[in-house]
């Protein structure tokens, strides 16, 4: 099995017209479940909704299909038989797929916990003369980004709707608590009833209309469904059921809140999507503020989602603006090249003397990269400290093994990483965006890349050309120790870095003069036509 891996990661991709033809029979595949949810609910644009996480995390499907077709491709040029290399393709993608995908399809249900409770208690008055700007996220990484646009703003009209399992989390603690808004406080209990009387109704359609399911993965002439079918059924039980409860409670809050826009960070969970929709709607603006890259090619767009029905997206470059322009499966009013919040050059001098510690941000499934940088620091003068901080989500247990060294510490996930570049003398990442907020802070930061499921993702969200790859990007833990070494024990070496870095940094991002010029440029737009008072 290890070799048809190994053979499915060197064989030829698709070429864009092949890819999107290939993603836009799953698409067509999906939406064809509509026909299976009742009429009740079709205000709701339920398909719509699920329709990134269903063929995406859910089951897989997209890259199980664009699979298929690149090992066809490759097949029908040594046996020269289209029919038969599709079946060989698929039995190929079968055994690949049998277990472990199944396993991993297994465990995703629900998009996150609820915590709920008979409404009105928590939810706060709200000014009747505001119209809000609502800011909403349900996971901890894509927090920073809105957090740092409010506190940088100048307006008085920002809320930011968060679930109440993520109300303990650090970065919240610096805002003004009454702009949080639980988004748990508004499930009412009629909504409560609804959502459960939807998990039985459509558990009951997926087991009564399995046969019908079955033939909309019917692609080919091949069973697809036998693939995915743990992914799908999860998608009744438990996608589709989420999301009838986050497009009413969106719902009920904007009966009790008055709204100007919604701002969200991503366009691929049905949190996300539930606002989106809902808002559109009302009539009420709808607006991405990105977290993060979204990488170099339309691909990534189809993994993460399409920018579907939106008001409009602020992207931190030319090139983010012109990869949504290019995807033909998005559909945006307006793309504003705005820079982001996330990204402020610093002011402050870089301090060498007292800096000691070198931070590295961690990623899931690192324990690789863990023991190297272990090893490293085996190595370095023992005054320099290696803190490990954890990926949000991350179970902290799962690297106390790898410490029993007294420079080396466990900075639990829910802790803000950029609060530790005041004492960071070097940043290390596999793929984090950290290692751009650290660059701007004037911190030398290095990509480890020494195993090979890194390699696509660091290309696709940073792009880098065949000189910036040789100077940041690490393949080995020989280069690792020479490289750290040498941004150490040499002023010269480092500044010469860093000033690579910042060449590194023009490329990619728009940065403003004025300290806070996005968030400002941000608030404007946001603002633009609003009736309420400020």
């Amino acid at each position: 099995m290890n070799k048809l891996k190994r053979i499915l990661n060197i064989i030829t991709d698709l070429n864009d017209l092949k890819s999107l033809a290939a993603h836009e029979k799953i698409l067509s595949a999906i939406m064809k479940l509509g026909d299976l949810i009742p009429q009740k609910y079709s205000h709701m644009n339920l398909i719509d909704i699920i329709l990134p996480k269903t063929y995406g995390y859910h089951t897989g499907f997209d890259n199980i299909f664009h699979d298929y077709c690149r090992l066809a491709q490759s097949v029908k040029k040594v046996i020269r038989h289209e029919q038969l290399s599709k079946q060989v393709s698929y039995h190929i993608l079968k055994i690949i797929n049998s277990s472990r995908l199944k396993k991993r399809m297994e465990n995703n249900k629900n998009e996150m916990e609820i915590y709920f409770q008979s409404a009105g208690s928590g939810r706060g008055e709200r000014s009747k003369d505001i119209l809000y700007n609502l800011f909403f996220a349900n996971s901890q990484t894509y927090l920073r980004v809105l957090v740092l646009y409010i506190q940088q703003s100048q307006k008085k009209n920002n809320l930011l709707v968060v679930p109440k399992y993520l109300r303990n989390v650090e970065i919240l603690r610096t805002i003004d608590k009454k702009m949080i808004v639980y988004f748990d406080d508004f499930i009412t209990d009629n909504i409560y009833e609804i959502y459960n009387d939807s998990i039985n109704e459509f558990t009951h359609i997926f087991r009564t209309n399995t046969h019908s399911i079955k033939e909309i993965f019917a692609i080919d002439d091949f069973n697809f469904f036998k693939m995915i079918e743990v992914g799908i059924e999860n998608v009744f039980k438990y996608l589709i059921p989420q999301a009838i409860l986050f497009y009413l409670t969106v719902e009920e809050i904007f009966r009790h809140v008055d709204v100007n826009a919604v701002i969200g960070v991503r366009v691929r969970k049905i949190y996300d999507r539930a606002f989106y929709t809902c808002a559109n709607h009302q009539g009420i603006n709808n607006f991405t503020l990105l977290h993060a890259n979204i990488g170099n090619d339309f691909r990534y767009i189809h993994s993460m989602g399409h920018f579907n029905d939106l008001k409009g997206v602020f992207v931190w470059s030319e090139r983010q603006k012109l990869l949504i322009e290019r995807d033909k499966l998005s559909n945006v009013e307006n793309i504003y090249v705005t820079g982001s919040p996330l990204f402020i050059k610093s002011v402050n001098s870089f301090n060498r003397s007292k800096k000691i510690c070198i931070l590295y941000a961690g990623a899931k499934n690192d324990s690789k990269e863990v023991k190297t940088l272990i090893k490293m620091m085996s190595m370095l003068n023992k005054k320099y400290k290696l803190m490990i901080k954890i990926h949000p989500g991350v179970d902290e247990s799962l690297y106390e093994r790898f410490v029993d060294q007294e420079n080396i510490v466990l900075i639990p996930g829910n802790r803000i990483l950029e609060n530790y570049f005041k004492n960071t003398r070097i940043l290390i990442t596999t793929i984090s965006l950290a290692a751009i907020q650290a660059m701007l802070e004037g911190i030398p930061s290095i990509f480890l890349s020494i195993n090979n499921r890194w390699k696509e993702s660091l290309q696709t969200l940073y792009y880098f050309d065949k000189v910036e790859e040789e100077q940041f990007v690490i393949k080995d833990k020989k280069h690792l120790i020479s490289k750290v070494n040498n941004l150490l024990a040499s002023d010269k070496y480092l500044e010469r870095f860093i000033s690579e870095q910042f060449k590194f940094l023009d490329k990619r991002i728009h940065l403003h003069s004025n300290l806070h010029g996005a968030a400002e440029r941000i608030g404007n737009i946001l603002d633009k036509g609003k009736y309420g008072k400020n």
